[in-house]
């Protein structure tokens, strides 16, 4: 099960997308909470601040929380550019257009949920219409420079 408490639309939209993967893809919501049970993310996207909390059943937003073992800074338009392949995941963190911080081990768990939830977020009927929200709220943000860099 999952839930949510954050104010922002970043964070009310992945707190509704934790939702909709353990409605729709229960075992692999199930796998991506047991890959980051204990794990703590702090999110800065833009002004917006907000945590992700891991327990093995439950994915949580928080809008705010403990230190956490990992914090992760971007912009809503580097997450457009990444969605809409205009920017590689790969070339956001090179380019420090998407900075994440946190141990090695902590790292290493957040990469593999993140797999995980892109796996299930493919076979969820309600990840189309969650996209599309999540693309107008990114839009709302001035074009990035790796928007018309490439």
């Amino acid at each position: 099960m999952s839930s949510s408490a954050t104010e922002g639309p970043v964070g009310q939209l992945l707190a509704e997308s934790f939702t909709a993967l353990a409605r729709e893809q229960p075992a692999l919501h199930s796998r991506m909470c047991t890959q980051l049970a204990g794990r703590r993310l702090e999110v800065c996207v833009g002004t917006e601040r907000f945590h992700l909390a891991f327990t093995a059943d439950r994915a949580r937003v928080e809008p705010v929380g403990p230190e956490a073992d990992a914090l992760l800074l971007t912009g809503r338009n580097v997450i457009g550019d990444v969605l809409d392949a205009r920017l590689s995941l790969t070339h956001a963190v090179l380019t420090d257009a998407l900075e994440v911080m946190g141990t090695l081990p902590s790292l290493m768990a957040l990469h593999e949920g993140l797999v995980t939830y892109v796996h299930g977020a493919v076979r969820c009927p309600s990840f189309p219409s969650l996209l599309s929200r999540l693309r107008a709220v990114c839009r709302e943000d001035v074009p990035s420079a790796h928007s018309t860099a490439r």
